[in-house]
């Protein structure tokens, strides 16, 4: 409150390098210049943090969907082994049935 400038307070005679800020508050010119610039530089930090994030986030999604593109190639081979092997198993069955059935043939026509 000590910094506050009286109501009457003629600006031609406010010291040099000070002006009434915010709360009509006096101010350094160059304290205020300083501190513009670092938030300047600040937001450029984050802006550059942000495109850093935004290209890391672009990379995982390209990896992602490659990965996605993989896993139904997988599925879709899996599928495939799966029909094969059932078929196989069927044919294994059926040659087993034909076996067995061969061997039992004699057997029922012997006197």
């Amino acid at each position: 409150e000590s910094l506050l400038p009286p109501p009457d307070f003629d600006a031609a005679s406010y010291p040099k390098g000070w002006l009434i800020g915010k709360k009509r508050k006096l101010v350094n010119v160059d304290v205020v210049e300083s501190m513009r610039r670092i938030a300047v530089q600040e937001m450029n930090r984050k802006d550059r943090e942000i495109d850093g994030l935004n290209e890391q986030l672009e990379e995982d999604a390209r990896c992602l969907e490659h990965l996605q593109v993989q896993l139904l190639q997988e599925k879709s081979k899996r599928s495939e082994v799966e029909r094969e092997n059932a078929m196989l198993q069927e044919q294994v069955s059926m040659l087993m049935n034909m076996l067995q059935e061969g061997e039992e043939g004699p057997d029922d026509h012997e006197p």
